[in-house]
């Protein structure tokens, strides 16, 4: 298989959940004689740097800013995708999978699984709109994944509640790593298993602040190291060091990699992770990997991975963690004992090769067209919808002006249609007729010489401007950009035997009839429109259905042969892009 990866940094990884798990799942999927491409940020990876472990590196520029950084070359890479060879994309975290929508549409045919390595808008480090943008891709990547794996089970169970799908759990994984045991570590003065240690990115939501606290009451020899840099939290990293000022025992080593990070890691009597917020903290993995004793908060995501081989403490509760490590630190027999069922426990279930394997039955796996294509339209749908009612609002103000001062009445006309399975619904439109002749009226014919039709209402139905309030229709899922016309209620009763099959699938605004040239007929005089489309529809003929319909609307460019057109550019749109 070709499989790309979008989202992360880059490889080879400096720290950090997406990088590490991308270089551990990359080498594997080489060894499996699977091709892998990995999309790389100049500011991470060397751009020269073309292959890493037998991956390919495709670097890509960006905008190395807090909130753009990620978008930008997410965005790229989604766009630069579409003329690659490709099979699979996985993509990384929850904010770049928002871009996933663009292969989606042009590249059906490519697989999209995205890996949530947490639940980022509950992070602190991100404003109000970065968190809105974060859920709005969120609930973008349910709708257009064809799998959504999860690195910790609290994180599916979230899927399970709140979107009512079933992700898959996957860990993340940890290699075997060896002992590098050294009496003295020079380049901070750190005696052998004489210091506690915190290892992870300084930001709000890992704690550290609890830590300092606490171990600022202990009356002990041993020191706090701090390992770990900024994530554009430059003012939290500052108040930690002023919060550890005047002891000496804490030592802030900054971000630690290579020999020296094994040196770290292996010689640490204690590891400590103080999270209010993780997924599956590869540092705690690692740590129990290194036959490191682990002390954690007691989260549901890090009870998953510390199970009965560590101890927790009470999360948020800095009495509760300075009597932990009081104890601990009296009781070093129990603490290397509970290090070495550790490392144990993590090499049978956080098997790198095993979770490999995992991820290629799920690569290979096939998924049903018809739920992936629903579950994309509905995400277009939304996002259509609420861009189409923010751009057109001004408008909506002048034509409800114009309608108010051409006749009495109200300036929405509302009535029932028909939706998906016979489901009743009321349509929004803009009132085009005088108000004596609204209620249930059959459509006119010819609009300029109907007298129901109002002044202002025949220019509304000539531009089709009067359905603009279908919008909110679509917003709240009863009908869709795209799809058979909403037929009124009641005329349902003129639909029998294979025409019914056109109220199986929600209702468009626009859709084959509307742009066909059998539009100033009634809809079930010609079926035909709409069962053609029933046999085709798929994001490509909506894409084109949409492309065409301001041509019709225009230019008055009602062509029976429109359709047959649209088959023909969509065979050519598919000879290239698949």
């Amino acid at each position: 298989m070709r499989i790309y990866f979008i989202g992360q940094k880059g490889i080879p990884a400096l720290g950090g959940g997406p990088e590490r798990h991308v270089e551990e799942l990359a080498k594997r999927l080489v060894a499996q004689n699977h091709e892998v491409f990995v999309y790389t940020r100049p500011n991470y990876t060397a751009r020269g740097l073309k292959e890493y472990q037998g991956s390919k590196l495709i670097s890509l520029p960006t905008i190395k800013t807090k909130h753009l950084d990620a978008t930008v070359h997410s965005f790229l890479a989604s766009i630069h995708l579409l003329f690659q060879k490709v099979q699979v994309v996985n993509y990384q975290a929850i904010g770049p999978a928002i871009f996933s929508i663009i292969p989606k549409i042009f590249r059906p045919n490519i697989k999209i699984i995205v890996t949530n390595h947490g639940i980022d808008w509950q992070r602190a480090k991100w404003g109000k709109f970065a968190k809105l943008f974060l859920r709005v891709a969120e609930w973008v990547s349910v709708y257009t994944a064809d799998k959504i794996v999860c690195v910790s089970p609290q994180t599916v169970e979230y899927y399970r509640q709140k979107y009512e799908i079933e992700a898959e759990y996957i860990p993340n994984g940890v290699n075997d790593y060896q002992l590098d045991l050294t009496d003295i570590i020079p380049e901070f003065d750190l005696a052998a298993n004489k210091y506690i240690l915190f290892m992870s990115r300084l930001v709000p939501e890992k704690g550290g602040h609890y830590l300092i606290e606490a171990f600022k009451n202990l009356k002990t020899d041993y020191k706090l190291v701090i390992a770990g840099a900024s994530s554009h939290t430059n003012k939290y990293v500052e108040y930690l060091k002023k919060l550890a000022a005047n002891d000496e025992r804490i030592i802030f080593t900054g971000n630690v990699t290579g020999a020296l990070w094994q040196k770290i890691m292996s010689s640490a009597y204690l590891f400590v992770q103080p999270s209010e917020l993780e997924a599956a903290a590869f540092t705690i993995l690692e740590a129990m990997s290194f036959k490191r004793a682990v002390l954690a908060s007691d989260i549901p995501d890090n009870m998953a991975l510390v199970q009965n081989y560590g101890f927790t403490f009470k999360s948020k509760d800095v009495n509760d963690l300075q009597a932990k490590l009081e104890y601990l630190l009296a009781n070093p027999d129990l603490v290397k004992v509970r290090g070495e069922e550790a490392k144990q426990y993590v090499a049978d279930k956080f098997n790198w090769e095993k979770i490999a394997l995992k991820y290629i039955d799920l690569y290979q796996m096939k998924y049903t067209n018809k739920i992936i294509y629903e579950k994309a339209k509905r995400a277009l749908d939304f996002l259509l919808g609420m861009f189409g009612l923010v751009v057109t609002l001004p408008l909506w103000l002048i034509i409800a002006a114009l309608i108010k001062l051409d006749s009495k009445g109200p300036v929405f006309f509302i009535q029932k249609r028909v939706g998906k399975d016979f489901e009743p619904f009321y349509i929004y439109k803009f009132r085009t007729m005088h108000l004596s002749q609204c209620k249930d009226a059959i459509s006119p014919k010819d609009d300029a010489l109907d007298e129901r039709v109002t002044r202002i209402g025949k220019l509304l139905r000539k531009s089709c401007l009067d359905e603009l309030p279908q919008l909110m229709n679509i917003i709240t899922g009863e009908m869709s950009i795209v799809g058979p016309r909403p037929e009124q209620w009641i005329l349902k009763d003129k639909y029998q035997g294979r025409a019914l099959e056109r109220f199986r699938v929600i209702p468009g605004l626009s859709g084959l009839w509307q742009i066909s040239p059998f539009k100033s007929d009634q809809i079930y005089e010609h079926i035909e429109c709409d069962l053609e489309y029933l046999k085709k529809r798929s994001l490509l003929i909506d894409a084109l259905i949409i492309l065409f319909t301001p041509v019709a609307i225009i230019r008055n460019f009602y062509n029976s042969k429109l359709y047959f057109k649209m088959l023909k550019v969509k065979d050519s749109i598919s000879a290239f892009l698949f």
